[in-house]
């Protein structure tokens, strides 16, 4: 049961998230957020690593199939092929409406793990986990999906860079 709450209680942050913060995202969009959590492939994998305790082998093939099914992941948008016997990745750029999912999702976890909605100062995880403006982000996500990610998070005042953008 741990399992099935904690996936309701995401998918509620989720839903405030969009209204809180304003992304403009429509219900049906945020309800049907992580719909394939519920499905067998992905429920048991991570219900036993994560509620368990022990690594079921299903899980790493249950993750690939919840990203490669859910466009607000950026490996969604990630095609692999083999050019002259290498490995090639190409990113393509991710639409507006996947990439504000994405910073719902984003928000939804660090209320989660952090117990509150995130502030300007309370973001410091974007940056230092994915290199934020600076460094660019470590997500495999194109430059035009970088900037377009970037400008809604300094639109919802979620960056500090706001701060600059008003003084100038």
């Amino acid at each position: 049961m741990k399992c099935l709450s904690y996936i309701i209680r995401h998918k509620w942050y989720v839903i405030v998230a969009n209204y809180k913060y304003g992304l403009g995202l429509t219900f049906w969009r945020v309800l049907k957020h992580d719909m394939s959590k519920f499905t067998f492939k992905e429920y048991i994998p991570y219900r036993n690593k994560f509620f368990k305790g022990y690594s079921d082998p299903r899980y790493i093939e249950s993750w690939l199939h919840h990203k490669n099914h859910n466009e607000h992941h950026p490996a969604y948008w990630c095609d692999l092929n083999v050019k002259d016997g290498e490995l090639n990745v190409e990113l393509r750029d991710m639409s507006y409406t996947a990439i504000r999912e994405m910073i719902c999702d984003w928000i939804a976890m660090c209320k989660e793990f952090t117990k509150s909605w995130p502030t300007e100062n309370k973001w410091d995880w974007y940056y230092k986990l994915d290199g934020g403006f600076e460094k660019k982000t470590k997500v495999m996500m194109s430059e035009k999906s970088i900037e377009r990610l970037e400008g809604i998070l300094v639109s919802i005042g979620l960056t500090g860079k706001e701060k600059q953008l008003k003084k100038l």
